[in-house]
């Protein structure tokens, strides 16, 4: 789980205030500042911390848990090359998503009675994966 002073930290490194990283991450202005004030493990519901760390990553951050590097506490620092972490971010979160959405079966619902649903699932998983990464990327690129 990140911390407060992670987030803060994450936020300074890459020169976004408190409203840009509410904007990226989908919460509002109030819920960045509560977390923010917080001191230790943010407080805040597991989903919402998870918009957070992603919308910092997106921007290069990499969030290091204590003991991970050397003996230091929890911290942050700026990927060698922030593209590829967006990159890998944005390909791991399609999968990510692609993946929830098979296991789910929704995809099966809808095959057409002449195709084999696990065909229909991995065709609807690769699809809906490329095309979130499109959108992730045009998103991003008007940030």
């Amino acid at each position: 789980m990140i911390t407060s002073d992670q987030i803060r930290a994450g936020r300074a490194l890459t020169r976004m205030d408190q409203s840009e990283l509410a904007a990226a991450a989908e919460v509002s202005i109030e819920t960045i500042k509560r977390i923010e004030r917080s001191e230790g493990h943010a407080n805040a519901q597991s989903g919402t911390l998870y918009r957070i760390q992603q919308a910092l990553e997106l921007r290069g951050v990499v969030f290091v848990g204590a003991g991970e590097d050397q003996a230091g506490g929890p911290g942050v620092r700026l990927a060698a090359d922030p593209r590829a972490l967006m990159r890998e971010t944005i390909r791991k979160a399609a999968t990510d998503l692609a993946t929830a959405c098979t296991e789910s079966r929704l995809v099966e619902l809808d095959a057409p009675e002449n195709m084999d649903p696990s065909a229909f699932a991995a065709t609807v998983s690769a699809t809906f994966s490329k095309l979130f990464a499109r959108e992730l990327r045009r998103i991003l690129k008007h940030e």
